[in-house]
């Protein structure tokens, strides 16, 4: 029972991190955009 819940757990958690991980990219994206636009 414990374990089950532990991978539904880690399951439901993957999906956060590569939305997490995508938005850290495009903010970068757009942070570089506006400093080469300003330059």
């Amino acid at each position: 029972m414990e374990k089950n819940t532990e991978k539904q757990g880690l399951s439901g958690f993957k999906p956060f991190l590569i939305v997490l991980a995508a938005l850290i990219v495009l903010l970068v994206i757009i942070k570089l955009t506006l400093s080469a636009l300003s330059l």
